[in-house]
This record gives C-alpha cells, sequence and structure tokens, in this order.
C-alpha cells in the first residue's frame, strides 16, 4: 500500500495537465463549453497501453472535475440571484412571504 505522500498529484491539481489546483470555473470560461465535443474527443482518445490509459483518465477526470466545479459555481449564482429577487421583493411588498421554515429544537 501506498502511502498518500507518494501518489502522484490529481490531474486538477497537476498544472502539466491543465488543472489549476482545482475550482476552475469560477470565472464562468466554462460555462457555454461543448461538453458533447470533450466527451467524442476523450471517447475516441487510444487506450490499448497503460500509458495510454492513464492519459485518457487523467483527462477524464480533469474534465469531469471542471464540470463539476462549473456546475456548482452557476447553481451558486442561481441561488444568489433569486435570494436577491426575494429581498428586492420584499422591500416592495414586506407582508408577501414568499417561503418560511421553523425548525423547532428538541
Amino acid at each position: 500500500m501506498q502511502s498518500p505522500s507518494n501518489f502522484p498529484a490529481l490531474p486538477a491539481e497537476n498544472e502539466r495537465w491543465g488543472g489549476n489546483g482545482g475550482g476552475q470555473g469560477r470565472n464562468g470560461e466554462y460555462e457555454l463549453r461543448q461538453r458533447a465535443l470533450d466527451f467524442a474527443v476523450l471517447a475516441s482518445l487510444p487506450c490499448k497501453t497503460e500509458e495510454e490509459k492513464v492519459v485518457r483518465d487523467r483527462k477524464a477526470f480533469l474534465l469531469h472535475s471542471r464540470f463539476v466545479d462549473t456546475s456548482i459555481f452557476m447553481a451558486i449564482k442561481v441561488i444568489q440571484h433569486v435570494m436577491e429577487s426575494n429581498i428586492k421583493n420584499e422591500s416592495n411588498s414586506p407582508s408577501s412571504i414568499l417561503h418560511e421554515e421553523c425548525m423547532k429544537s428538541a
């Protein structure tokens, strides 16, 4: 069994593979990316040798990481937009409650 310090860096952490330590998609550069094309290119990569499989797997990991990071940042933007619009609506008509939750302590 390898110790964690001996494991190679993940593609999202390794700049040689196009990573930057994670958190890609923060600035919106991947929001409009054609993911189907990315996955088609990935599927067409050769994977007969162990080295080819490693290259393909690292690229797949990086593509997946970018997708997840971008999706999370886009979801955060949507939630912030909804929250801000609710605040504006509340200031216009303070008597309207859009959603309310009450939690009782045990």
